[in-house]
């Protein structure tokens, strides 16, 4: 599997199972998020990123085995001046959406929050969702 193809089952993972706000409140990578970061609700961006991978079989080619190493970032924006609890809630229900999970070819393990405060006019609590996949060449 090409990492785009995995990077579009992430997303569709996110969109088919999301229930933290609107759907009209979610920005996928390369998305325009203007209207989003200009208006007062709580809003949040899906992005996906290779971090590493190596070959694990040997064999002629098409049937050699690269193993993926990717994270899913899940970035939560939330007004200031509210206290963490709800970017937090956010952030947690994020990562129950993929840690320990399997789907599509993708097995996702160690998910972490971090809240990192202030991010221009948002607070900002992210979510990193590591996992890996197989790529066959």
């Amino acid at each position: 599997m090409k990492l785009a193809v995995a990077k579009q089952h992430v997303f569709d993972r996110f969109l088919d199972t999301w229930t933290g706000t609107s759907l009209s409140q979610v920005v996928f990578e390369n998305e325009s998020s203007t209207s989003l970061d200009s208006g007062s609700s709580a809003w949040i961006r899906v992005s996906v990123r290779e971090i590493t991978g190596g070959q694990r079989t040997l064999g002629s080619e098409g049937n050699r085995k690269f193993r993926r190493f990717a994270r899913a970032f899940i970035q939560v924006f939330t007004t200031p001046d509210t206290g963490c609890s709800s970017g937090f809630s956010l952030a947690e229900q994020a990562r129950e959406l993929f840690e320990g999970k399997s789907f599509e070819g993708l097995d996702f393990y160690n998910a972490q929050i971090d809240v990192l405060g202030m991010s221009g006019k948002w607070f900002y609590t992210l979510t990193q969702c590591d996992f890996n996949f197989d790529d066959t060449k």
